[in-house]
Order: structure tokens, then sequence, then C-alpha cells
């Protein structure tokens, strides 16, 4: 074990270092062994390397019309017509694009027709082509560090305090290299016994290549870590955070250290069974905690997890990343956080200590981070952390990138029970760190169904590293970043493993059907406001589960206010527990948060309806009214739902009234009279069977649902209320009238609607038996969380008794 004051700030590593000029830099790192002696491990000299790759990158060439050439020769008298046409060719030119230009204008004005801006808008918006790396990957000669700092087991941890308690424990376990990276906040005399310690400008020092795509404050500061490492002879890395306390200070007594020979695992491994179209699994479940879920995976499947019984049994040996579980402060998410924890009390869970290890087949997956993670030889390439992905997502969108890889070299991941212990410290987790974390379905998807020809490993790296920024899960940042790490394992001595000529993406039914194993899974106590009663817990579980199926098939549309993209996520998290599709809406479109923009959000709800042919209805609700949705399960799926029992929120109104309001001008009026002259005969039959030609409705129109058979008839409407210009609260009930007589619609669903006040706190207005409370927003996430805590009323899951 060696004892490491500090690495010079001055010194580098051996990889291949630059100054401004472009000439090689070398340096040294010094450690201290001892009083007497000291060793210096030369820098790294190695030239950067270029060359072919298989796929080429095609220019885009601009294409010009080629315009005949003037005539020398002045034109024929006879030729006037032609004369006219040379001489003012510019100006015929002009005029023609302005006339079409006019009829364009016309054209869309009148019939109300998008296409043609649509057109346009999506030729701006087209992605610029990300360029493919040319570079080999394989042309660099390996220079080894060939210093005495030699150890096969590393830990690498990332540090931002001073030394803790949980540090100092990690630097004592027997036969690992603890190695510490800081940042800015890090105390410049951080000094931990048996420890090695890289502070930022010790880092800077060694000049790997990847120092110059990530931030070195960040997260992807790891990768520095990762490779010093693999420089020194690491042959298995645990990947830890600073506050974890490995259970009876052993590693080799929790993991699989060893994968052969006599201390390698002999008895077989427990393995989820390979279902067709199954992507991910909870491994939290097989663990005891069934409502539980790890950080990274996604939310709107959390009610599809069902409970594992029976599993198949496999050979150990190629398990090359294994997933620890954490007791006490275990890997949430910020949506499980701050609706099971107490305000006044520290999370703390247990999960099954007796429950077998499980490793996941091909096409399945689970989520991996950076907290209590071994990764073995084979894998070590799998490291690499995204530099600009948010800080509590970039671990878990590489565990997605690795394992895909992992498939291609024969490796499997497997999630071990609980090999540490965490304490929350009670500290914030915050969105905006987290608000990567809502693309993790859909890239899941991607990379299962991703497939490469590539003739090697590093070549697929590379390969899936510029499909996910092409089709938007990470940026081109992180293609260079790709291109700079495996460049860098070459430096330091790392060798590609063999990849295996392995079918992926099939199910095979021998194996699906073949002799497997049970293991029913423990129900461990959760945080469920407090109560641990296995009976009532069921009941709440049932519950749940029965709002879910109810729900699941429905598509929600969230209108949301012009600022809402602090909100937009905590939303999206929340509701995915019921709804299996949450589309988000607000004036101002957001990509990166999945948010589409338009200023009157009915207009574009046939473009929902298209998007999503076989939902069994869709419902439409405002992020100000909070929605009991425990009241809605009786109600008739199959059956408009509108406001059109509270009096405060369908109001008649006489054409004659007079008044200033919006509503009352005689120019909103006359819309209405000719949208009404507008419907169809069968849809104006019965309008006329509701309201005659002396009054119209207007109605918040903040909630509404429409079952999936009124589709074709709603698509028929929006036009006549877009060419009218009628804001949603005239179109809405006019729509809605004109589609059914109000006494077919379900008379139960959204009848009981509760009125905040402006003066009062509208926490003091909520009722568990109400369907809606409006308006209560909710502009940041404490906001939400003081909704979430008034809906656990009827949804005790939600959140701990105050």
């Amino acid at each position: 074990m060696y004892v490491q004051d500090r690495i010079d700030p001055s010194s580098a590593g051996n990889g291949e270092a630059r100054d401004g000029s472009g000439a090689p830099a070398r340096n040294g790192v010094h450690f201290k062994l001892d009083s007497n002696s000291t060793t210096v491990i030369p820098g790294r000299n190695e030239e950067d390397f270029e060359g072919s790759e298989e796929s080429e990158v095609e220019e885009d060439t601009e294409r010009r019309p080629i315009l005949p050439a003037p005539s020398s020769s002045p034109p024929e008298p006879s030729s006037s017509i032609q004369s006219f046409v040379v001489e003012n060719f510019p100006k015929i030119v002009i005029g023609l694009f302005v006339f079409l230009s006019a009829i364009v204008f016309l054209m869309v004005r009148s019939r109300g027709d998008n296409a043609v801006l649509s057109c346009i808008e999506s030729a701006s918006r087209q992605r610029e082509e990300i360029p493919y790396p040319r570079v080999d990957l394989e042309a660099a000669s390996a220079k080894v560090d060939k210093g005495i700092l030699k150890s096969e087991k590393w830990i690498v941890v990332a540090v931002s305090g001073a030394p803790s308690e949980e540090i100092q424990q990690l630097a004592k376990l027997d036969g690992w290299q603890l190695l510490a990276l800081g940042n800015s906040q890090t105390p410049t005399k951080w000094e931990v016994p048996g420890a090695i310690f890289l502070s930022k400008d010790a880092q800077a020092g060694l000049n790997f290549r990847v120092q110059s795509h990530i931030d070195p404050d960040g997260p992807a500061r790891k990768n520095v870590g990762y490779l010093f490492a693999i420089q020194h002879g690491a042959r298995k890395i645990y990947d830890a955070d600073e506050t974890i306390i490995v259970r009876g200070g052993n590693l080799e007594k929790v993991f699989d250290v060893e994968l052969s020979g006599t201390s390698g695992r002999r008895e077989p491994l427990y393995q989820y069974r390979m279902v067709e179209n199954r992507t991910i699994v909870n491994p939290y479940v097989h663990f005891g905690q069934r409502s539980m879920w790890p950080r990274g995976f996604p939310v709107r499947m959390v009610g599809e997890t069902s409970l594992e019984v029976a599993y198949n049994e496999i050979a150990p040996g190629r398990h090359f990343i294994q997933q620890g579980l954490a007791n006490g402060f275990a890997d949430v998410d910020a949506l499980f956080y701050y609706t099971r924890r107490s305000e006044r009390e520290a999370l703390s869970i247990e999960f099954d200590l007796q429950a077998p290890p499980v490793a996941l087949p091909q096409g399945t997956m689970a989520p991996v981070s950076s907290v209590n993670t071994l990764f073995h030889s084979p894998a070590l390439w799998s490291l690499m952390i995204p530099a600009d992905v948010s800080s509590r997502a970039a671990d878990v969108v590489r565990g997605y990138w690795a394992q895909r890889l992992l498939w291609e070299v024969g490796g499997m991941l497997v999630v071990f029970p609980p090999t540490a212990h965490r304490v929350d410290q009670l500290d914030p987790i915050l969105l905006k760190d987290e608000k990567d974390l809502h693309k993790m379905e859909r890239l899941i998807n991607f990379v299962v169904s991703w497939r490469s020809d590539k003739r090697s490993l590093f070549q697929r790296i590379l390969h899936l590293s510029h499909s996910m920024a092409e089709n938007g899960y990470w940026s081109a940042q992180n293609v260079d970043l790709t291109v700079a790490w495996l460049q860098d394992l070459v430096s330091v001595g790392y060798r590609q493993p063999r990849m295996l000529a392995l079918e992926l993406g099939r199910v095979d039914p021998l194996l699906y059907n073949s002799e497997h194993v049970q293991f029913v899974p423990e129900t461990l106590p959760s945080v469920y406001l407090g109560i641990h009663e296995s009976s009532q817990l069921e009941k709440e579980m049932g519950d749940w589960l029965k709002w879910r199926r109810y729900f699941g098939n429905i598509v929600l549309v969230l209108d949301c206010s012009p600022d809402a993209n602090a909100t937009v996520l905590a939303w999206r998290m929340f509701y995915s527990r019921l709804f299996k599709h949450v589309e988000i809406r607000s004036r101002e479109s957001n990509a990166g948060l999945r948010v589409e923009g338009g200023n009157f959000t009915y207009q574009s709800l046939p473009e929902v309806f298209d998007r999503y042919p076989h939902a069994d209805g869709y419902l439409y609700l405002k992020d100000d009214a909070v929605f009991n949705y425990w009241n809605f399960v009786t109600s008739n799926k199959n059956k408009l739902w509108s406001l059109q029992k509270p009096k405060t929120t369908w109001q008649v109104i006489g054409f004659k009234r007079p008044g200033s309001a919006w509503y009352l001008a005689s120019s909103v009026k006359k819309s209405i009279k000719a949208a009404v002259r507008s419907l169809s005969p069968k849809m104006l039959a019965n309008y006329k069977k509701s309201m005659d030609d002396m009054h119209f409705v207007v109605s918040s129109s903040d909630s509404f649902y429409i079952p999936h058979r009124y589709v074709s008839d709603f698509k028929a409407l929006v036009p006549i209320g877009v060419k009218l210009e009628l804001r949603p609260e005239l179109a809405i009930p006019l729509f809605f009238l004109a589609m059914e007589k109000p006494a077919s619609y379900d008379s139960e669903a959204f009848k009981y609607v509760a009125e905040t006040s402006v003066r009062r706190d509208p926490a003091v207005f909520y009722r568990k038996s109400k369907h809606l409370v409006r308006p209560w927003s909710a502009r940041n996430v404490s906001e939400i969380v003081r909704r979430i805590r008034a809906l656990s009323v009827g949804d005790p899951l939600l959140v701990e008794i105050l």
C-alpha cells in the first residue's frame, strides 16, 4: 500500500501532453513513499494519431442554379420580346417571387393551412450533421507507466470537501488503492493516509486527452482518475461515492472480485428470464422494495414492473459490471426522495441482504450508477462519464451506453444485494441536476435496438457514441470525448476485449421455456407515510395499481404556464406514475424538456390524436388544476367529460347581454355565430338540442376529456375554431355541444370543483372528495411538493405524514 500526500501540480501522468505550441510536454508525478524515498513516474510522450475509418463522411454540396451567360451580341430588332426579357430579367424574377409569396400568404391566411409554414420551420430546425470522426483507434503505441506505483485493484472517488470518515475507511480496505479526485471546492491540504489525491491542478498536469473535453469540477473528472488507475496496473476499479461505507469493510465479501480460479464464484447466477419486448427491469423489487425505483429508472414504467418469481440459472464468470445496492440512503431520484422522506427525518431504506445476485440477459437493462459499482478489466472501457449531461444523470447515461456495448463482448450486468451503507445528510437534490433523466426511456429503446457492423469493439464504441449524438441523446462534444477516451486507453496500455459473434434482439424459445429456479422476493417495510403494516401497505399498493390500470392508456395533455421550465420535469415525473403518455404544452417550446409550444392547446390536439392513435382517450388539464385522480376510477372512459356541472366553470351567456368582459364584445359574438353556422348538419342538430340562437356558453376550459370515439368529430371542429380565432373558453364548450348533448356526458366526472381564493392559501380549500381544486399554481419545486403533500390525503403512497 502506497501512502501519498499529494501530487505536485506541475507533474504529469503517463499520457500525452502538449503545450501551447503543440510540442509534447514531459512531466513527472511524485509519490511520497516514506521519509527517505521518492519515486518519479515518467510522463508519456505519445504523438496524436489519425487514420481512416470504415464510415465515410459525405460532404454536403450546395447546388446552385446555373444561368446561361448573357449574349455578347445585341439582340435582333425583330426579337423585341426577347430583348425586353433580357434587359428586365432581375425585375421579372423579383416580381414573380413577390407574386408567389402573396399567393402563399393568402392561402395560409384564408384556409388556416399551416403545412407551408411547418415545412419552412422544419427545414430551419434541421439538425446539422455531425461528422463521423476519421481516426485510427488502433494505431497508437501503448506507453505503460514503468514506475513502482502498481495495484490491480483501485477505488476511484470524486471528493469535494474535507476528508470524511467514509473516505478514511475506504483508504483502509485491504488490498485496494484509493484514488481521490478533487475540484475547486476541495481543500488544498487534503490528506488521507494510504490514499492518492489528485488536486485540480494535479489533474491538469496529467495531460490526458479527455481533459480538453470535460469540466474539471464536474462528475466527468472521474475519467482522469480511471485512466490514471488503468495506467498504474488497474484490473478492477470500484467506482464509489465519497459517502459510501463498504459493508463489513471487505469488498471481496460483498462483490465477486475474482471471476475465475479458486476464489471465483462456483455456484450459478440467477438471471431474469428473457422476455420479448422487455427492455428494462427494476432490481429493487428483487431485493424486497416493490414500490421503489432506482435513479435513472423511467418513472412511467414503475407501475408496470411485475414481481419475478422464476429465474434462469447461468454460469458465472462474465459479469464484468457489478452494481451493488446501498442500504440507508438508497440511490433514488428527486421525485422519490422528496415525496417519501419527511422533512425532519433522513431517508433510510433496507434491502434484502439474503436475496441472491441477479443477472440481466441481453436485451434487458437496469440503471447503473457511479455510487457503488465494480468494473472488471474487460469492462474498464465502459467507465467513461459523458461531459455535458446533468450531474445526477451523467453516470446513468453512461450505464445504459455501457450495457449495450457490454453485450458485444459477451459480458453482463449483475446486481448485488446491499454491498454498502450510506447516510442521508439531508442535502438538497436540485431538479436541474436531474434534468436529463426524462430521456432515459427513449434512450433505452434506442440503444437496445442499435446495431453496428464495425469490426472492433473500439470502433463500435465510437459508432454508438456518434449515433447517440446524431439522435440527440447527447451532444457532439461526447463524440470528441469518446475519441479522446479511446486514444487515452490505448496510450495507458489498455487492450480492448475481443468481440463475440452474437445474435442480439432474439428471444430463444428454448431458453424462455427451459427449466427455471424459483425465488420469491421479500416484501420489506418501505417509506409510506411512516406506515409499515403489510395489510395497509398492500391496500395502498392495490389502490395505486388500480388507478394506474385505469389511466394507463389515457394520454394526458398538460398545459403549463409560460415559465414552466422550472417545474415541467417534476410534473412529468409525477403524472407518469399514472399515465403511459404525458404530453406537455406551453406557449414557448423547449426541445430539451420535450415541451411543445402553441398559443391555444386545442389547435394541437389533433396532432396528439395522430401520435397516439390507439389510446382510450385524451385528458386535458392545466398545471394550476389539482387533479384528484382517485375520484375518476368509476367514470366512463367512453363518454365526454366536461365542466358543465359547476356553475362557476360553465356559464350560459345571452347574446344581448352588455358588459366589458372580453367575451361580450360584438366581434366575439359575431365569431361565435359564424362558428355555429359552419357546423355540419349533424353537429348543428346536436348543438341546437342544447343551445338556442340567443345564448352561448363560456367555460374555463382548463379540464376536459375526449374519448377515442369522438376524435374524428373533434378534428373536424378544430379548423372552425382556428379560422374564427376562437379562444379555448368559447371553442371547447361549443365543440362539446356540437359533438354530443350534455345529457350524454359522464355526469359525475368533473362534477365537484373547489375554487380557491387569491387572498387565502389554496391548501385551505383542498378536499379529498373534490374532482379538481383550482387555481393552485406551482412555480417552483417547493410549491409542487406542497401540492403533492395535499394529494397524499387520498394517495398515501405519495409522502410521509408531516
